[in-house]
């Protein structure tokens, strides 16, 4: 206790509380204005360098009936735990986890190629599975997923990679939802 005491004079360097509103509190990971900040300065960083970058797009199925039928604070609950399973999954300092909306998140990765963000998106997809949450119900919370690999390309905005993310989800609910597909530029 004394050490404390002598300590509390000292004051950190950086106020770490605007950082901590950048975080949504029901998940835990960056909100959706802190995750496209930070993702756009990754994006234009790895412009410049030529590195690739990896997107993961996490849509959780059938979010919206397990709410109804579990009420606000279970799927609050449950988007919680996701948010533990997506933070745990992004070992590397430099990735980011984010929640984009309501039941969508993602995962910008670093220097990933393909074989990497599809590995990464496959034990994201089984732990959030195995999860189990809402058995019993028969709405047990499952996830699309959606992965987009590439090296910025000039004159491109982040948004192409999160676009490339998003149209790989549509494809995989329209294939069935609770499996992951890859972007392929056509």
């Amino acid at each position: 206790m004394q050490n404390l005491q002598d300590l509390s004079h000292l004051r950190r360097a950086v106020d770490p509380v605007p950082e901590l509103h950048g975080f949504d509190t029901v998940t835990g990971l960056a909100s959706r204005e802190l995750f496209l900040s930070r993702a756009e300065a990754q994006w234009e960083r790895y412009q410049r360098d030529h590195r690739p970058l990896g997107f993961v797009a996490i849509d959780l199925d059938r979010l919206t009936e397990f709410t109804k039928h579990h009420g606000q604070e279970a799927a609050d609950d449950a988007l919680g735990r996701v948010g533990t399973v997506i933070s745990d999954g992004c070992r590397r300092r430099a990735d980011l986890a984010g929640r984009l909306r309501h039941g969508e998140l993602g995962v910008l990765l670093s220097e990933v190629d393909e074989a990497g963000a599809l590995g990464i998106a496959e034990e994201l997809r089984r732990r959030i599975e195995e999860l189990r949450l809402g058995e019993g119900s028969g709405r047990i919370l499952t996830a699309s997923i959606g992965v987009a690999c590439m090296t910025p390309p000039p004159n491109r905005f982040v948004s192409t990679i999160l676009i490339a993310a998003d149209r790989a989800v549509q494809n995989s609910k329209s294939n069935g939802r609770n499996r992951i597909e890859l972007y392929c530029a056509n």
